[in-house]
């Protein structure tokens, strides 16, 4: 099962190492800054919006793979991401 709190905090981390701004990944996915905010800290339980194309195109921007997102697995996440999350 998928926990929405882990992948939100792994999408922050992933935005982060890919030196992403808030506005620009929201921008790019077609949802608002504070929805994906909301996302990324835990308090949009589940993240509706993330529709497996958005969660694709997220992997594709920040160069990590569905499974380390959604929790699935250890590897593929960017290397600043993968220690302590």
């Amino acid at each position: 099962m998928v926990d929405p709190q882990g992948t939100g905090k792994r999408l922050r981390a992933a935005r982060q190492a890919a030196k992403c701004s808030a506005q620009e990944l929201a921008e790019k996915l077609g949802v608002s800054k504070n929805y994906l905010l909301r996302v990324e800290r835990g308090d949009e339980l589940p993240p509706k919006q993330l529709s497996l194309e958005r969660i694709r195109a997220a992997c594709r921007i920040l160069g990590v793979s569905a499974d380390w997102l959604l929790g699935m697995s250890r590897r593929g996440g960017p290397k600043k991401a993968r220690r302590g999350v």
